[in-house]
């Protein structure tokens, strides 16, 4: 796969619409109604945007995976973070992490940039998202599809 200059300029339509066709039957399948966006407004390239400045310089897929898998997560927290008080926020948070034992140091003050960021620069965009889909068309360029609860 292509991730040199991931964020992108011009969508595929052709591969865009294989995917959101692929992820519309799975969800159809388990009896979920699927809205496909046709607004201007991209998830998908603000989760991009969002994580960006997060990755490292020559990242791969792999990288970019998990950063856009802990991206979601954050985006998520971010917008719970906007609608509870500050205190019930950072009791939840510290409960959370301390469950969770495996964490490192630095992924938690990673995550806590990541959240912070989601509620100072893209507050605007309130949708949860759900789940996503990394996937390369016939050009060898990476696609990200996000599929996105109202």
């Amino acid at each position: 796969m292509n991730f040199n200059n991931f964020l992108p300029k011009k969508i595929n339509d052709k591969a865009n619409k294989a995917m959101l066709n692929k992820i519309k039957a799975k969800r159809e399948a388990l009896g979920q109604t699927v809205i496909i966006n046709q607004s201007e407004i991209k998830y998908s390239e603000f989760l991009l945007q969002f994580i960006q400045p997060f990755l490292t310089d020559n990242y791969d897929g792999d990288e970019l995976f998990e950063m856009l898998d802990l991206g979601i997560i954050a985006w998520n927290t971010g917008n719970i973070k906007a609608a509870i008080p500050g205190i019930l926020y950072e009791k939840t948070m510290e409960e959370m992490l301390a469950k969770d034992k495996k964490t490192k140091k630095e992924e938690v003050e990673l995550f806590k940039k990541l959240v912070e960021r989601k509620v100072k620069e893209f507050s605007m965009y309130e949708h949860f998202i759900e789940d996503f889909e990394m996937n390369e068309d016939e050009n060898g360029m990476a696609h990200i599809t996000v599929m996105c609860r109202l």
